[in-house]
């Protein structure tokens, strides 16, 4: 079994990311990012980690977008 501490950490780090994707906060959504390195996302849930590199797809798109209207 993974690491309980670091499974709620990486919840409470996706409920963070996706609230500001909701608000179009997409720089401080990034930023969060930062603290999850590849050894935490080592000790999390296979599905968390999967749903954490979602959520940094949809960050990533939207980057992008955001300097194609620039």
């Amino acid at each position: 079994m993974k690491d309980v501490a670091a499974n709620d950490e990486a919840r409470k780090g996706l409920r963070k990311i996706h609230r500001l994707i909701k608000q179009e906060r997409v720089d401080e959504a990034w930023q969060v990012f930062e603290k999850f390195d590849s050894k935490f996302l080592e000790t999390i849930d296979i599905d968390l980690h999967d749903k954490i590199l979602q959520a940094r797809q949809i960050i990533l798109k939207r980057m992008i977008n955001e300097l194609k209207v620039k």
